[in-house]
């Protein structure tokens, strides 16, 4: 968290949390301009971020990347409200490190993309039932598999057992 002067955009105040995140010490930051820290990796979206606060007055989760000391990339997710201290325009920044959390993201949509062009290779049929919602869903395979319109991709598993039991009745 921090505290900026609004007219000639100085540090006023940072927390701990900010100083050990950014890699700065509090003497590095406290009443320097902001910008003379280089956070900013896109100076666009920080001005038009800046642009938004001065219109709005506050936002809420707006998503930047920004730059530590060492020179490394952090996502973040900024809050920012225009606040008045010691008779001063100033803005209140609250940020949270999300990096970690898109880096999973990431990961997590590259590995999906991989399973699906292993299973599009393979031609295997899945399904997956959760058992706490009760819905089962499918990829196109299974579908076809089990006689099954691809509208029927995700359903209740009561759908599936009764499907179930009308095909195993029509070959009895």
């Amino acid at each position: 968290m921090s505290l900026l002067n609004l007219p000639d955009r100085t540090i006023v105040k940072v927390n701990d949390a900010f100083t050990k995140t950014f890699g700065y010490s509090h003497d590095e930051l406290v009443m320097k301009p902001f910008h003379d820290a280089d956070f900013f990796i896109d100076m666009e979206l920080h001005q038009a971020t800046l642009a938004k606060l001065q219109k709005e007055g506050r936002i809420f989760n707006h998503e930047l990347r920004m730059r530590t000391k060492t020179g490394s990339n952090l996502n973040v997710l900024l809050s920012a409200e225009l606040v008045r201290f010691h008779d001063q325009d100033n803005v209140l920044l609250a940020m949270i490190d999300v990096t970690d959390r898109k880096e999973a993201e990431t990961n997590l949509r590259i590995s999906e993309e991989r399973n699906a062009l292993t299973l599009n290779a393979t031609g295997e049929g899945i399904w997956d039932w959760d058992v706490v919602s009760g819905i089962v869903r499918h990829n196109n395979r299974w579908c076809e598999m089990i006689g099954l319109d691809i509208s029927h991709m995700e359903h209740p598993i009561q759908f599936l057992l009764s499907t179930f039991i009308k095909q195993t009745s029509k070959r009895s």
